[in-house]
């Protein structure tokens, strides 16, 4: 019997393989830390871009209509001081002083108007002077060339007929889409009814228009009013591109079909901001962390309440580059005034719109059911540090508005079962 002996030029090759899946980790790790701190570079910097340009509209909207150089305004820099003319005095200034929302009551005609007062008063060599520098002005600033970004809107209607136990939402038109679209302007609009399951309409195609109108009808049938108010309704405005590309969505708008008051056979029109899609989250309260389905059914002859976690929409995305999706879990208190009674906990699932259908069970005796409430908190588990707390729902006593209404439906004699999609808000401290 013989032994195989090894040879030292195996044992070189065998380094070298080792030695090259090293070299090869070490590599591929050092470009996606490199790129990782590259994309948060650029993201500071258009934060800080767009920091900037906020500031410079909040100082603009505060420039009177008629404008004063001021040498003040150049102390900072000697190039410029050099650089300037002479200072005149302008004795209509301190008439402007005098006068109250200066900003907001003049008109062109005021102007024009004041010009003419204004000169009256002056000498004739400081009136051509006055002339000449609101002719220098002018050519960079007038008296309404300020103007404010228009923040896109959609505009449609809703009406129930209980005859054919049909919604039907009629999309009218779409206004102030962004400009950059304006070469590739091929946009249409798909209404999502979000419930126990997804259903969704799509207008046609509109041909190149920043304002396109459609005047279409998308019906939703076989649902009652009840089971309506359970349902979210988004309304998604998207940009056509070719076969090849996929369509882009641009921005939504969302409606809690529970806080709208639909009569039946009467139509009620609306006309809603769009919520675009990198519009920066800190100026918006809802809508930002998204939507929480849960389903209720207290059982009276056990004391004890159902408590089913169904799904979530829309949660906010990592700002972060990530290799792998969040996962999301809830943690739901069981709450006797200020006092946490029990707490039970999903599983977790990744994506944005996960999906958990889980039930849990709480006893809660029927002569003090409105001594409770509950707490569900939305966490996001995290990898490298401590799970973070996106959001909140609260129903119950002392809760929202539409957290004690779904508590009050779920506590009614009849045992039945009681869906709502409710908002996530931000919990100030936890």
């Amino acid at each position: 019997m013989t032994t195989k002996m090894w040879k030292v030029s195996d044992w070189t090759q065998i380094l070298f393989v080792v030695m090259s899946a090293v070299f090869g980790f070490f590599a591929v790790s050092f470009v996606l830390l490199y790129w990782r701190f590259y994309i948060l570079k650029k993201q500071k910097q258009r934060s800080a871009d767009i920091q900037d340009s906020y500031n410079v509209l909040l100082k603009s909207r505060g420039i009177p209509k008629t404008i004063a150089v001021n040498q003040s305004m150049y102390a900072d820099d000697p190039f410029l001081m050099r650089k300037l003319p002479p200072q005149p005095s302008f004795l209509h200034l301190e008439h402007l002083k005098t006068r109250d929302n200066s900003d907001s009551s003049f008109s062109d005609t005021d102007c024009e108007t004041e010009n003419q007062n204004v000169k009256a008063g002056l000498p004739h060599s400081s009136a051509d002077n006055l002339d000449r520098l609101r002719e220098d002005a002018g050519d960079t600033l007038t008296c309404e060339q300020i103007s404010i970004k228009k923040a896109p809107l959609i505009e449609f209607s809703l009406i129930y007929e209980p005859s054919k136990k049909s919604l039907t939402v009629q999309i009218i038109r779409v206004t102030n889409l962004p400009l950059k679209y304006r070469k590739i302007c091929f946009s249409f609009v798909k209404v999502f009814l979000l419930g126990h399951t997804k259903i969704s309409r799509s207008t046609s195609v509109s041909q190149k228009s920043l304002n396109p109108e459609f005047k279409e009808n998308l019906t939703f049938e076989y649902f009652s009013l009840e089971e309506l108010r359970q349902f979210m309704l988004r309304l998604s405005v998207y940009i056509k591109y070719s076969h090849l590309v996929k369509n882009r969505r641009i921005g939504d708008f969302w409606l809690n079909l529970s806080k709208l008051e639909l009569t039946p056979n009467i139509r009620k029109e609306l006309s809603e901001e769009i919520l675009l899609l990198k519009t920066s989250r800190t100026t918006h309260s809802v809508a930002d962390l998204g939507f929480l389905f849960i389903s209720l059914q207290y059982q009276p002859e056990a004391n004890r309440l159902k408590v089913m976690v169904r799904k979530a929409n829309n949660l906010r995305r990592q700002t972060v580059v990530s290799i792998t999706q969040s996962e999301y879990y809830v943690i739901i208190n069981l709450l006797r005034g200020v006092e946490s009674i029990t707490c039970k906990e999903t599983k977790p699932v990744s994506g944005p719109n996960p999906v958990w259908n889980q039930p849990f069970i709480f006893d809660i005796p029927k002569e003090f059911v409105h001594q409770y409430s509950l707490q569900f908190l939305l966490m996001r588990d995290r990898i490298y540090s401590r799970d973070g707390v996106v959001g909140q729902v609260l129903v119950g006593q002392g809760s929202t508005s539409l957290g004690t209404t779904h508590w009050n439906e779920a506590m009614a004699p009849g045992a039945v079962e009681t869906t709502k999609w409710h908002d996530i808000i931000q919990v100030d401290k936890y």
